[in-house]
């Protein structure tokens, strides 16, 4: 018994969990889509991007879906936009930090600084943005 309390004292000295043993545990972004209804209202493919290296990772997000986590597991700069699959050249979507899509306004994606053991929220839900090419470093408007 004396050995599992010193054992649980000593983990409270232990550096950040998230770092224990080597391990560094990945950044958890919660991703939320809003086409319209306050939710993907239809079959949408979200993109995570990031912005120097040009590495994507793809989500299928189902109609009407909650928001889902991402695990980063690279630090780095990243922008979120999706795509409709009945309609991707029609119907797209990025994050820019707009709290509306009413106005027609283009706006630069926004970018997040993203470190790992740390959670992020986003929301997809501009269609005033242009798309980056995937697999590609980031081109088009983009800001942090």
């Amino acid at each position: 018994m004396k050995w599992f309390i010193l054992a649980i004292s000593l983990a409270g000295l232990a550096p950040s969990p998230v770092r224990a043993h080597g391990y560094v545990a990945p950044a958890n972004v919660t991703i939320a889509v809003d086409t319209g209804g306050g939710d993907p209202g239809f079959q949408t493919i979200v993109y995570v991007q990031n912005v120097t290296t040009g590495a994507t990772a793809s989500y299928a997000i189902a109609p009407h879906s909650k928001p889902f986590i991402a695990y980063i597991a690279e630090p780095g700069t990243y922008v979120f936009y999706g795509r409709l699959v009945e309609a991707m050249d029609d119907y797209f979507f990025g994050s820019t930090g707009a709290k509306s899509r009413s106005t027609p306004v283009l706006r630069p994606l926004l970018a997040l600084d993203i470190e790992l053991g740390k959670e992020y929220q986003v929301l997809i839900n501009d269609r005033s943005v242009k798309l980056p090419e995937k697999g590609k470093p980031v081109t088009v408007p983009w800001r942090r």
